[in-house]
């Protein structure tokens, strides 16, 4: 039956993309009502730094700890956000939910790659999609920093991946 509804693996990847989306949404609908919680003042409502998206306030983003870290990505992209929304949470939070999204995409063609099967693949995809370990990373604002991070390590394996299939021809790859 499955076989006569999907008929090659291009429209198996969208329609489980889409699956995947829809249930990812449907797990992390309710942390957009949520509110600054415990130290998102400290990146978010009462930073300095987030709210000066100048190319002053870059430099200061860029080259400085907040909060006692160095999250100079992190601290750009909630003050894009900021720029956009305000201390409205509700962007926040669809955002980080977006990226948590892209994350679980680029699941799908890391393990693809790797392993030659995409049913993997998408399986790798869902269960990380969903597992209960993201709840805190995605619900929470400032738990931007690991979504970011788990988006950039995957990306980087898979790029990696693409590079050593053709290392001579491919280094934009690598880089």
């Amino acid at each position: 039956m499955i076989k006569t509804i999907i008929k090659n693996e291009k429209q198996l990847l969208i329609i489980s993309i889409l699956l995947i989306v829809i249930v990812t949404f449907a797990i992390y609908i309710p942390s957009i009502n949520g509110k600054f919680v415990y130290d998102d003042s400290f990146y978010v409502s009462n930073n300095f730094y987030t709210k000066n998206l100048s190319s002053e306030g870059l430099v200061k983003i860029w080259s400085n700890y907040i909060f006692g870290n160095y999250n100079p990505v992190t601290i750009t992209s909630l003050a894009v956000d900021y720029k956009l929304f305000g201390l409205n949470t509700t962007g926040y939070h669809i955002v980080n939910i977006l990226f948590h999204l892209l994350t679980t995409i680029a699941i799908i063609f890391f393990i693809k790659k790797l392993t030659g099967n995409v049913i993997i693949g998408i399986f790798s995809s869902l269960i990380f999609a969903i597992h209960p370990i993201h709840v805190e990373s995605v619900s929470w604002i400032s738990g931007r920093k690991d979504i970011l991070f788990s988006l950039f390590f995957i990306l980087s394996l898979f790029y990696y991946l693409k590079y050593r299939e053709d290392n001579s021809k491919k280094i934009i790859y690598y880089l």
